[in-house]
């Protein structure tokens, strides 16, 4: 008998490999949909920052400027927004809440940083993160001013989560108050919020929660 089979061929080894495989298995079913939702996110920030560069005409192939930078932040802020939205209309507790925001917001600061400056320091993209979190939490309680996602009457009402974003979009190209630019944001957005199916993703997070450290 080889030295391999002496060794993980016993049936201590089998159970121990068995016991691990069930560990994973767990793992994945706990924390696969809070991964799921975290992509979705981070993937439809950056497919509307690169359709944002014809409305804004950035080139999306070149270095990124700061505005650009911002725009991108800005697109993760209103999302992380509604999906703490959806969590409440979901009726996540406030545990719950806290639960969601502790594993995604530092996974989409991370994710934020490293789209642009991977390379840098990591005391630097440090620094950047602990920005990016404050800023978010400057972001959340500017959007929780909005009573919904978007008027019919008023579609650039700044009072609505929609026109709130894409006055602040069009306000990083000092365009702020052009109804052109703004209803071009507006339309990106409601396009990507149908597409991005936000409450499927929150309701398999909703089946797994209670699970989560």
């Amino acid at each position: 008998m080889s030295l391999f089979n002496k060794v993980f061929g016993t049936p201590e080894a089998r159970q121990v490999k068995r016991l691990f495989k069930e560990a994973r298995a767990h793992v994945d079913a706990t924390y696969g949909p809070l991964g799921a939702l975290g992509r979705a996110i981070a993937e439809t920030t950056w497919v509307v920052w690169q359709n944002l560069g014809t409305v804004f005409g950035f080139d999306k192939k070149q270095s990124p400027s700061e505005r650009e930078i911002l725009l991108l932040y800005e697109l993760i802020y209103f999302f992380c927004h509604l999906t703490w939205r959806t969590a409440v209309a979901n009726r996540f507790s406030n545990a719950h809440i806290a639960k969601l925001q502790t594993y995604l917001c530092p996974l989409l600061a991370s994710t934020a940083v490293d789209t642009f400056c991977l390379h840098w320091p990591e005391e630097v993209k440090s620094k950047i993160r602990n920005e990016f979190l404050e800023k978010l939490n400057e972001a959340e309680i500017d959007y929780s001013e909005c009573r919904g996602l978007v008027s019919e009457s008023d579609p650039l009402s700044r009072s609505t989560l929609i026109g709130r974003f894409g006055g602040h979009a069009a306000a990083l190209w000092e365009r702020e108050g052009d109804p052109v630019a703004e209803l071009a944001v507006g339309t990106e957005m409601i396009r990507a919020f149908s597409d991005m199916k936000l409450k499927s993703l929150v309701t398999d997070v909703a089946a797994v929660i209670d699970a989560v450290d």
